[in-house]
């Protein structure tokens, strides 16, 4: 019987041109051509021709993009914080192989998996290669240098390899070799996260090891075609739990907290080249065992368990009391037999609100981050890149809706053996790296021979020097306190590295003769002796010493004749310029205490402040109206003090 690539091979010959019109196959060109033998053969192979016709024409036509596939390749863009990055892993390990056999095994898990042969041109869709599109295992023999040479290639090739950005109409999976001894080689291996998530990575590097070493399967199951996937996804969006999800979003949104507010050194808008450096913590197989049985008696998860230790790390750093972070949540809808088994980005984010509050033991914080993260699990019908889209049509553009600091938990993955032990079937990892677009600190938390690995990559050209460095130490310091069970009572832990602390005392070494003039005084003196000298310098305008020093004067005369007690709070409700400014020097000169509150907060935060500060007198240059029930705070617009009103007493 003819195969239906010879029927194809043959009807060319014959000029003849086969179509598939429904589930039907309609042959086309001159009837002399089409004999009754040849038909009957057609007939024949029927079912092969209408699955080659229907993969043909897949490919042709492509399929719709994902919302997590279309976020990374936006990321891509310069135009982006953090952009021209790919959504990339790199991996170094160690070994000897067989590099034929490598790469033939290779090919075998790339052509089993529809998802391993996507391209993505520019039209926001994706289009799957046929089987025989894997890439190559590019090989780089460095057994003739020296010593020293093989070392400063290698670090050449990490530097490069380690932050690459793979062409999207391209294989989006590289494979390299470079070979140091006869006994020695390091496989290189790069992929994007357009085509692979976290678990689909150990279910890629398990395949593979696989095939390597019992040769290529060509009897196994049919895998699940991603388009089909896409499909399901597409289906699921008009039915009632997706409905469900956004409308839980959409009213949640004004009302999420901003991302951890950690120190920068620099804007992120300055950064034109983001390098990723890599950290990580590990548990070893006993000590994680002892956690995760601290935490399963406290009725959480190990992904709960260490999004809360993160959490807590944040606020230790000056993150805040109360931030959101961003997520990913494994999405394989049960379409297909293989779907736990089937390796493509079957991955969506999704936003999770952290609250920090040190009244409450460690074991509560805890269990309030897990109750939040299972009800938001409930609604993540509706994508964490559609809520941030919506986000930013809130609050004013994309700075208003930044969400660089994400958590990822490939923990309880239903399959045997898929956890970070597969990355290691090849030989011992010596090193990787992540990189991920408009992300500052990206953690990523596995399990890998028994034990726990949980990776952080930053960007450390944003943040202040050891910053991050501190963080992770101070992450792997919580978690080995939390083995010991009474710690799971504690409010608060110590967590700073013992320079931090030393530094700490230093600067809190405040021990020195009280001066005898008060904190405004040295302003209210040089107003006096330079008026006309520049105070305030913005874009737009310039505002002297002599005026800066009457219109704060103005406002603490409205402050004192509203009875402002000393060391009162009182309420700064503001956005960065000259009024901020004439509000913490009227407030000082009053004999108050300031508030500072960012107008940009949404509502809630905002008058939960003021609540907690009991706030009774505000200053604002944002249009501020107490909308408390009881409506009892006085707002004093400082836009409306002018040059001539700040001359007069306020009323």
């Amino acid at each position: 019987m003819s195969s239906h690539l010879d029927l194809l091979k043959e009807m060319e010959q014959r000029g003849l041109a086969i179509t598939l019109e429904g589930g039907d196959l309609r042959l086309q060109g001159v009837r002399e051509r089409m004999d009754p033998e040849f038909v009957a053969r057609i007939r024949a192979a029927k079912e092969g021709l209408v699955a080659h016709l229907s993969d043909e024409a897949r490919r042709t036509r492509g399929f719709p993009l994902t919302p997590l596939q279309r976020g990374y390749l936006l990321g891509r863009d310069g135009l982006f914080e953090i952009g021209d990055v790919a959504s990339h892993v790199y991996h170094e390990i160690e070994g000897v192989w067989d590099l034929d056999r490598l790469e033939a095994a290779l090919a075998h898990v790339v052509d089993r998996h529809s998802a391993l042969r996507s391209r993505f041109p520019a039209d926001d869709r994706q289009t799957e290669q046929p089987a025989g599109a894997a890439p190559r295992v590019a090989r780089l023999d460095l057994r003739g240098e020296s010593e020293q040479r093989r070392h400063e290639l290698r670090s050449a090739l990490r530097a490069e390899r380690s932050h690459r950005v793979l062409p999207a109409d391209g294989p989006l999976i590289a494979v390299e070799v470079t070979v140091l001894a006869d006994d020695l080689m390091v496989l290189h291996v790069s992929h994007d996260g357009l085509v692979m998530d976290g678990i689909s990575m150990f279910l890629f590097f398990r395949a593979w090891w696989q095939a390597y070493e019992h040769g290529p399967d060509a009897e196994g199951p049919e895998e699940l075609r991603f388009s089909d996937h896409v499909s399901a996804l597409e289906q699921a969006g008009a039915r009632a739990p997706a409905r469900r999800s956004r409308e839980y979003w959409l009213a949640r949104l004004d009302d999420l907290a901003p991302h951890p507010d950690l120190p920068l050194r620099v804007s992120p808008a300055s950064v034109s080249e983001a390098r990723f450096v890599p950290r990580e913590v590990r548990l070893d197989a006993k000590r994680w065992a002892v956690l995760r049985g601290h935490a399963a008696k406290a009725g959480l998860t190990p992904s709960a368990l260490l999004l809360a230790a993160y959490a807590e790390t944040l606020a230790t750093w000056g993150a805040g009391s109360a931030f959101t972070l961003n997520t990913t949540v494994a999405n394989r809808p049960p379409v297909h037999p293989r779907a736990f088994d089937a390796i493509g980005q079957f991955s969506d984010t999704m936003l999770v609100e952290a609250h920090v509050d040190r009244r409450m033991p460690f074991v509560e914080r805890a269990r309030a981050v897990q109750t939040r993260l299972r009800t938001d699990l409930d609604h993540r019908h509706f994508s964490g890149l559609d809520a941030l889209r919506e986000l930013a049509r809130r609050r004013g553009g994309p700075a208003g809706a930044r969400m660089p600091f994400t958590f990822n938990s490939a923990i309880g993955h239903a399959g045997d053996g898929v956890d970070g032990s597969a990355l290691e079937l090849f030989g011992p990892e010596t090193y990787t790296v992540s990189q991920t677009p408009q992300v500052w600190l990206n953690v990523f938390a596995m399990e890998q021979q028994g034990g726990l690995v949980v990776q952080f990559d930053s960007v450390d050209e944003l943040f202040p020097d050891g910053l991050t460095a501190g963080l992770v130490h101070g992450y792997r310091t919580l978690l080995e306190t939390l083995t010991e069970e009474h710690a799971w009572q504690a409010t608060d832990f110590d967590l700073l590295p013992e320079a931090q602390r030393a530094r700490r005392r230093a600067a809190n070494d405040t021990a020195v003769p009280l001066p005898d003039t008060l904190l405004g005084e040295a302003f209210v003196a040089r107003a006096r002796q330079t008026p006309h000298a520049p105070a305030v310098i913005t874009s737009g305008s310039t505002v002297d010493y002599g005026e800066l020093l009457a219109r704060a004067t103005h406002a603490a005369h409205w402050l004192r004749e509203r009875g402002l007690a000393r060391d009162e709070l009182v309420g700064l409700v503001a956005t960065r310029g000259p009024e901020q400014i004439t509000g913490i020097l009227a407030t000082v000169l009053a004999g108050g205490a300031y508030l500072p509150v960012d107008a940009a907060l949404p509502a809630a935060r905002r008058e939960y402040m003021l609540r907690d500060g009991r706030v009774r007198l505000v200053l604002t240059n944002s249009g501020y109206q107490d909308t408390a029930d009881d409506g009892h705070r006085e707002v004093l617009d400082l836009t409306g003090i002018t040059a001539a009103q700040a001359d007069t007493p306020p009323t």
